[in-house]
């Protein structure tokens, strides 16, 4: 009784210390800061620094190389095949090893007792040391979790299989969203200088009006009615240059530049080329449902359920398992003190029998599910060929228009300028004409933009890799020539996949 109660307020006490060990802390301010600059500098090292005139395709590269989400993807795409190689190892036989040491503070000492008379038969006697040292090593298979571990191994595989197309998948878009963002920034930082003179301009003409109009030559309505045209000229062009200088913040963040630096696009020489497409929509119809990544996906989640179903059968299935194994304990009361074990045991849940029916039939379930998917995917991507195509078409025909418009709007302008007399309301027809002229030139940036993202989409759709599987360098020059290579041959990709579908 003593010895219980020695042992009971031993465990009290145990508690009574642990749970009084554990406080929660709040973070440290200091220990925040360090953490907020770390985490700041990490956003940024380690890149090659800008020192020119960023190119499209150098844009592109940094986002490819840089870009936060796609280093997500790639940890992602690592951690499915660290998942995969470990799911191997369970295919492996069983293999254990054990060591220990035991001993008691009197004998393991026992008698017998006669089932016959009910007296004892034997006096007390013991057969084990009070201290001895034990090992084995044993070796154990089973046939049926070797069966469902394949299974198992082949279903990691194609996570990771699937964790490579969702990466395909993130890269594409970024070239997708570094081509919209740079066409506009880029029409931003040819505009800007435009914009600041027009916006100075108009400034101007609003306080030599309120001059006017507090010394009485401009009556108050015609006072009015020029100020309202003016701040909506202004309020037009500040709202088409905030549309604009948001493309930088936008391009600086997709290619992990940090806010607010100040960077320099290439291509500003006014030259805009038109991107051209002739090919048929039956051949991008069939690269894109052989080549898009959730196409691929969702051809690999259909083999997941279909081994779905395989795993549910084998576990109705009696396990085999064979075992053998080497054993040493140092007892010297033991005739053998080592000796080997071997055998063969077939265990049966037969509850298994009743749920395994259920389980069979929900995976098939899923099967299904998974068909009726694909299938609604495959329609989606067609449907969104199509639209693309469309777009693609829309985006050109509005380019051309408002290119002719800002091509008018600059003659008007020129017209304007040179009959410009010394009187307001001349001055501000000149400055309706230059604001009007800029519209139009903002609005043609915008459109060619608008252009290259439909053109981008249509790339997009189809679902073709911007940059080859393997690559000698990954420098952002190479890098960038490689993306060139490939945005310049993709019909000459797409017609040689469409044959190869065929």
């Amino acid at each position: 009784m003593l010895r219980v109660r020695t042992l009971s307020a031993a465990i009290t006490a145990a508690l009574i210390v642990g749970g009084c060990a554990v406080q929660p802390k709040a973070v440290d301010s200091a220990a925040e800061a360090q953490r907020i600059r770390q985490e700041i500098s990490a956003l940024f090292q380690a890149q090659e620094p800008v020192e020119k005139p960023v190119t499209l395709y150098e844009a592109m590269a940094r986002a490819v190389k840089y870009n936060l989400d796609h280093r997500v993807k790639l940890m992602e795409r690592a951690l499915s095949q660290g998942e995969m190689e470990a799911a191997r190892f369970d295919l492996l036989p069983e293999l254990t090893a054990e060591a220990g040491y035991s001993g008691r503070n009197n004998e393991a000492g026992s008698s017998s007792e006669s089932l016959i008379t009910g007296t004892q038969s034997l006096e007390p006697s013991t057969s084990q040391e009070r201290h001895r040292r034990t090992a084995n090593t044993a070796l154990v298979w089973n046939l049926l979790d070797f069966g469902v571990s394949y299974a198992q191994a082949q279903q990691a595989g194609d996570d990771w299989l699937i964790s490579a197309e969702k990466r395909r998948k993130v890269v594409q878009n970024i070239i997708q969203d570094v081509r919209y963002a740079y066409w506009r920034a880029l029409g931003a930082q040819e505009l800007s200088p435009w914009i600041e003179r027009i916006m100075g301009r108009l400034d101007d003409a609003l306080g030599r009006v309120d001059g006017m109009e507090e010394s009485g030559i401009l009556p108050p309505l015609t006072y009015l009615e020029y100020r309202r045209q003016l701040l909506e000229i202004r309020l037009q062009l500040w709202q088409l240059r905030e549309d604009l200088e948001s493309a930088r913040a936008e391009l600086a963040a997709l290619i992990n530049i940090q806010p607010g630096s100040d960077y320099q696009l290439a291509g500003g020489d006014g030259t805009r080329p038109i991107p051209s497409l002739d090919l048929p929509l039956e051949t991008l119809e069939k690269v894109a449902l052989a080549q898009r990544p959730e196409v691929r996906e969702e051809h690999y989640q259909r083999r997941i359920s279909n081994l779905e179903v395989r795993k549910a059968m084998l576990r109705m299935l009696p396990g085999l398992e064979f075992e053998a194994g080497v054993n040493y304990d140092s007892n010297d009361f033991l005739y053998n003190n080592h000796w080997n074990n071997f055998g063969v045991r077939v265990n049966w849940n037969l509850f298994n029998l009743f749920g395994g029916q259920a389980r069979i039939a929900a995976a098939e379930a899923q099967v299904e599910v998974d068909k009726a998917r694909s299938l609604a995917l495959g329609m989606a991507v067609v449907t969104q060929i199509h639209l693309a195509r469309l777009r693609y078409q829309t985006a050109l025909e509005d380019y051309r228009v408002s290119n002719q418009l800002a091509d008018v709007g600059q003659r008007i302008l020129d017209f304007n300028q040179a009959g410009q007399q010394a009187q307001i309301q001349d001055e501000l027809q000149v400055i309706s004409s230059e604001a009007d002229s800029l519209l139009s030139r903002m609005n043609s940036y915008l459109s060619y933009a608008e252009l290259q993202n439909a053109y981008g989409r249509l790339h997009n759709s189809v679902g073709l890799d911007p940059l080859p599987e393997s690559m000698d360098r990954h420098d952002i020059p190479a890098i960038a020539d490689a993306l060139q290579q490939r945005m310049v041959s993709w019909e000459e990709r797409v017609e040689a996949l469409a044959a190869e579908v065929e």
